[in-house]
Formats: structure tokens, C-alpha cells, sequence
């Protein structure tokens, strides 16, 4: 397919070895790999790379708040067993508690946020995987 003198190649599949003359070498000849770009909008673009939101920060936040509440309100419990000091009050335990729910509920929403990032990465993956690559030999 290639070795006769003459022949093109164009928009061919190439499954075996070409071999090129010595004109078709130092002539300014380029081989290029093309595959289709994926249209990526503004909006998609600022999904992939914004900062996390806020939300995501509050969650980290309230984490080490309820842990210190709850290292806290456990030493304060096991002093009183040891009658060291007087008994817990019922709305340290209504913090905690209210903390742990405030938490849940802002970890739900924080994961939710971080769905639309991954539909557009998930998107893009699907676009490079089912577009073919395609090669072309050419002049310039």
C-alpha cells in the first residue's frame, strides 16, 4: 500500500508498517493526532475549578467544635463521677447534640454541592472515551 511510488494515504486506517522515500522525508511533512474538543462552558469551568464552598468550610469547622464540646463535656463527666466537681448541666448534652445534628445535616448539603463537579468531570471522561483519535500525515 505504501511502497509504490506514487501512492497517497489519505484518511486511511494504517494497521501495518508504511514505508516513506527519501523525497516524501525531507519534504516539510507533519503527523498529527486529532480528536474532537469538548465544548467546555463557562459554567462548567467554574464547577471544576472554584475553591470549596463555604458550606465545606463551616463542616470542617463544626467537626473540631464538636470534638472540643465533646472532649469537654466528657471530662467534665468523669470529674463528676469522681465527685470532683457537680453534675453536668442537661444543656451541655442538648449542645452536643445539636452540634452532631448540625453537622449531619451540613455534611449532607456539602456533599450534594460536590455532585455537580463530578457530573462535569464524568461528562468529560464519557466525551474523550467515545470520541475516536484520529491521525493525518500531511504537508505543513
Amino acid at each position: 500500500m505504501g511502497k509504490e511510488k506514487g501512492s497517497v494515504l489519505k484518511d486511511q486506517q494504517i494497521k501495518q508498517t508504511q514505508y516513506a522515500s527519501n523525497e516524501l522525508i525531507t519534504q516539510p511533512y507533519s503527523m498529527n493526532s486529532i480528536q474532537a474538543t469538548y465544548p467546555l462552558t463557562e459554567a462548567d469551568f467554574l464547577k471544576l475549578t472554584r475553591i470549596d464552598s463555604p458550606i465545606h468550610y463551616f463542616v470542617i469547622g463544626l467537626f473540631f467544635t464538636i470534638i472540643v464540646n465533646g472532649i469537654q463535656t466528657t471530662a467534665r463527666y468523669f470529674a463528676y463521677m469522681n465527685e470532683d466537681t457537680k453534675s453536668i448541666e442537661k444543656w451541655e448534652y442538648y449542645l452536643l447534640i445539636f452540634l452532631i445534628v448540625i453537622f449531619m445535616v451540613s455534611l449532607i448539603i456539602d456533599k450534594m454541592s460536590k455532585k455537580e463537579k463530578q457530573e462535569v468531570e464524568f461528562r468529560i471522561k464519557n466525551h474523550f472515551q467515545r470520541t475516536p483519535v484520529r491521525y493525518r500525515v500531511g504537508r505543513g
